[in-house]
This record gives structure tokens, sequence and C-alpha cells, in this order.
């Protein structure tokens, strides 16, 4: 699915590219008819690539935060928080050592809100490759709501 709307925008890109900077028949004549040709095809062909390149990288920016081989949905515990070198905003990110499903990883670069919502011990929601139990993203929403549905049921 992805592939095929990458393809679309290119096409549409594309056909708009060739609409906007299209040479009009008179330059046929300046530029003879190789020169015509390459005038009508470079445009396509550049905002064609560029279409193409552009939703590629939006579809893999969007793709981020879960992808489709990350199904399985286990929960960890968090043995560690560690400041990050990266600060977004003027906030700073923290990395999250965490145990899951026999395995111990490190997710880098976690929001600041981790910090201030979980604490060390806390279970939280992990997405996992069942081929790979290393491919795995923390989800941070999932985590703290875990959380506080725990707080909330403890008498």
């Amino acid at each position: 699915m992805k592939k095929k709307l990458q393809y679309i925008i290119a096409v549409l890109t594309g056909i708009a590219g060739y609409r906007i900077l299209s040479p009009s028949p008179d330059q046929k004549e300046l530029f003879g008819s190789i020169g015509y040709y390459l005038l009508i095809v470079s445009p396509t062909v550049v905002s064609a690539f560029a279409g193409y390149s552009i939703s590629k990288l939006l579809i893999g920016i969007s793709s981020l935060t879960r992808q489709e081989k990350q199904t399985l949905r286990c929960t960890g515990t968090i043995k560690d928080f560690n400041y990050s070198s990266m600060r977004v905003n003027g906030k700073p990110r923290f990395d999250i050592r965490i145990a899951y499903h026999g395995n111990t990883k490190v997710f880098k670069n976690q929001e600041s809100r981790s910090h201030l919502k979980l604490t060390e011990g806390d279970r939280v929601v992990i997405f996992a490759n069942p081929k790979d139990i290393n491919d795995a993203f923390l989800d941070l929403h999932a985590s703290i709501e875990l959380k506080e549905h725990s707080l909330g049921s403890k008498p």
C-alpha cells in the first residue's frame, strides 16, 4: 500500500511539473526538436522524482512510531533511566533500559515526560517483532495508561 501511494504521488507531481513548467510550442523552433523534448521531459522527471522522494520520506516518518512488523505486544519492567545526550526544545531526553520478553534493551531518546510519569520498576508496554525481539519500541502513551490504571485499581 505504501509503495502504491508513493507511485501515485510521483505520477501526480510529475503531471503537475509538466503542466507548470512545460515549454510553449514557439520554443520548439528556438531549441529544435531534441531540445524541445528535453524541456518537456526534464520538469516531468525531476518533479516526479521529487514527489517520490518526499512521499517516501513522509511515509517513513509516519511509520516510525509503530512498524507493521512489531505486532507482539508485551509488558516489560523499567530497570533504569539515564539522560540522553539529545535535547528537544530545551527538554532532556532519556535512555530507558527495559527488561521484556526475556530480553533487555535500551530505548534511546525517549521524551521527557517518560521520566516524569514513569519510575524504575514500573511495568511498560512494548511492541516487538516476533521474529526479532530486539526490533521493538516503547509505547509510552500505553505505558502511562497502564500505570494509571494499575494505581487506580489498588485498594
